[in-house]
């Protein structure tokens, strides 16, 4: 269901991300048994990007392109171009027929080669895989053990990240890994990618658990609901950036933009909170879950319900759902 939900939101935005998670999951089922200690190694592997690793360090070592095939790249370029301009003239100033036509079409391919060839596919699962044994390790219950974990990991990352920030500085990262400073570049970089969010998380944890009922908690109503936020940007990015909408595509510079996204986003918090204090999931969450039992959910809270007693209702000893 969260796949043909994707399809549909791809139609509109290329950028869609939610394909990816949809096709993941499958994956993940048929691991649902496996040792978490399993599911930590390979999780590190896949999102230290390990695959591509090896790819690229197989191709320093090969034989450098011959005429034919250099000749083959060059007369693949100018369609690689044209396809670009086409994308981006949909999007600009092209129908809502061609917006779609395009979306499902070319750069739905191009975003899987992408996925693949970057490896971000790879990432995006030893993330989940990490996901899973984090959720069975219960490292998000408050407990002075987990602060500890966090504080450790929020200064080691911290460093890793500032390190790995510099060499990215001295040398930044192209997709072509022809040297083996190339090669370390890129690994380098892809480290840099999982300390930085390491930090991210601890931070943003440590935060909250020092003050739960602070300016984080705020953000608790939008993160329930957070499939239908992230579509209604998309609705508001199509509106406000396509021909089929304002058209600001390439007219708008880059700060008046993140000016627009920090406002919607600041609408979409206090529209979150009004219509969590009523329902107990988001509209799409809604529809998500009724097509998933093939059956109408209740989403009207209880009289006196409150998100307090939704957060006080999840104890240790609360079982599974």
């Amino acid at each position: 269901m969260l796949a043909l939900i994707a399809l549909v939101h791809n139609a509109f935005f290329s950028g869609d991300i939610l394909i990816i998670y949809a096709v993941l999951g499958f994956f993940l089922i048929p691991l649902r048994n496996v040792g978490t200690r399993w599911l930590v190694v390979t999780g590190l592997g896949l999102v230290l990007n390990l695959p591509v690793l090896l790819f690229n360090a197989v191709q320093i070592n090969a034989p450098p392109p011959t005429a034919e095939q250099q000749a083959a790249a060059a007369r693949a370029q100018p369609q690689v171009m044209q396809g670009i301009r086409e994308h981006f003239e949909a999007k600009q100033s092209g129908t809502v027929t061609d917006v779609v036509r395009v979306n499902l079409g070319p750069a739905f391919v191009g975003k899987w080669q992408f996925q693949v060839f970057t490896g971000r596919l790879w990432i995006t699962f030893g993330v989940f895989l990490l996901g899973v044994a984090a959720g069975r390790l219960e490292i998000f219950r408050d407990t002075e053990s987990n602060r500890r974990f966090f504080r450790k990991v929020l200064w080691s990352a911290g460093t890793v990240t500032l390190v790995t920030s510099a060499i990215f500085l001295a040398k930044p990262v192209t997709f072509q890994v022809k040297t083996f400073a190339d090669l370390l570049a890129s690994f380098s970089f892809t480290i840099q990618q999982l300390s930085l969010s390491a930090f991210y998380v601890a931070m943003v944890t440590l935060l909250y658990w020092r003050r739960p009922s602070g300016l984080l908690s705020k953000l608790a109503p939008a993160g329930k609901m957070g499939l239908t936020v992230y579509l209604t940007q998309t609705a508001f990015g199509v509106l406000l950036f396509y021909g089929i909408g304002l058209g600001m595509l390439g007219h708008m510079g880059v700060a008046a933009a993140a000016c627009c996204a920090m406002m919607f986003y600041g609408v979409q918090l206090v529209l979150a909170r009004w219509w969590m204090s009523r329902f107990s999931m988001g509209p799409v969450e809604w529809l998500w879950r009724s097509l998933t039992y093939f059956k109408w959910q209740s989403a009207m809270k209880a009289q006196g319900e409150s998100s307090e007693a939704i957060a006080t209702s999840v104890s240790p000893h609360a079982p599974n759902r």
